[in-house]
């Protein structure tokens, strides 16, 4: 799917992280992303400070993230129809996935 225009700023999204086995490691509203012409940035704090992932997408539309602040590496993919990025990460032996859901209201609305 296509993701919003380069450009494109959205503040208060929601973020959820999930275990491997689907329970909720992390949860808030007040994730930021910002879509640029050659990236993705993902910034959020959590109980251990500032999280913030980068990355391009490749030419299927999946984004490679890579965190600045962890040894943590993510991939996310837009889902159009649910206006949210949804995809994996994975830290040393632990994964699992995570969804960012866009607020309403924001640009492509």
């Amino acid at each position: 799917m296509t993701a919003p225009l380069p450009g494109s700023n959205f503040e208060g999204c929601r973020v959820v992280v999930r275990s491997e086995s689907g329970d909720v490691l992390f949860d808030d509203d007040d994730c930021d992303v910002r879509v640029e012409p050659t990236q993705l940035v993902v910034s959020y704090w959590d109980d251990l400070g500032a999280v913030v992932f980068s990355g391009r997408a490749d030419d299927n539309g999946l984004y490679d993230l890579w965190c600045r602040s962890r040894p943590r590496r993510a991939e996310l993919r837009y889902e159009q129809g649910d206006r949210a990025f949804e995809g994996t990460w994975r830290e040393d032996d632990q994964c699992g996935s995570w969804r960012i859901a866009l607020p309403a209201g924001g640009p492509g609305d």
